[in-house]
């Protein structure tokens, strides 16, 4: 599954991580660092959570006093790239969903801990959502029917080797009409 790349695309990444250690170290330049990094997420670039991430990194994200909540929380063009973060559970995606509104693009590929539940916060929470990845997560066709119900604005979405029906993409194509590319190889459940 690694050398699947994700259906989502950005223009470059930045390293929450190293960003948080370099301002909270109050390295020199750490505030044009601090400057550099928003740029390029307000620019389409993802954030990137490269540490053990499990529901309690990312509640602590969430934080008044943490860099993540100050500056990053509050962009209008956000993209999450939460790949292959096991320890992540739909606590965790229902805060993060509720304090990023402005989330456009997330990556949840092989989260196999996050469920339908995760994926009805986003679409609830996150009105201008466009991009989602949710290969290999225990999700059903439930996902995407909420996500035609409450994600109009999609244009990519990765659903492969998860369990989806004719039906649920059925119910997406016709409620989402700027989808352009659906992800969905691997799924048994779909005929021709």
């Amino acid at each position: 599954a690694g050398v699947v790349r994700s259906d989502l695309l950005s223009n470059s990444k930045v390293e929450y991580s190293l960003l948080a250690e370099i301002v909270e170290n109050k390295e020199q330049e750490s505030q044009k660092i601090l400057e550099d990094a928003l740029d390029s997420v307000k620019n389409g670039g993802a954030v990137h959570l490269n540490k053990s991430v499990n529901d309690n990194y990312i509640l602590s994200l969430l934080e008044n006093q943490s860099i993540f909540k100050e500056y990053f929380s509050s962009i209008n063009n956000l993209h999450l790239n939460l790949e292959s973060y096991s320890l992540i559970t739909d606590k965790a995606i229902t805060e993060l969903s509720k304090a990023c509104p402005g989330l456009r693009k997330i990556n949840l590929k092989s989260c196999v801990a996050i469920s339908d539940k995760s994926v009805e916060e986003i679409a609830k929470n996150c009105p201008h959502l466009e991009e989602i990845d949710l290969s290999w997560c225990d999700v059903s066709e439930q996902s995407l029917f909420l996500l035609g119900k409450y994600s109009q604005n999609l244009i990519r979405i990765g659903v492969r080797s998860c369990y989806i029906t004719d039906r649920s993409v059925e119910f997406l194509l016709q409620n989402c009409k700027k989808l352009k590319i659906l992800g969905f190889g691997w799924c048994k459940s779909l005929t021709d």
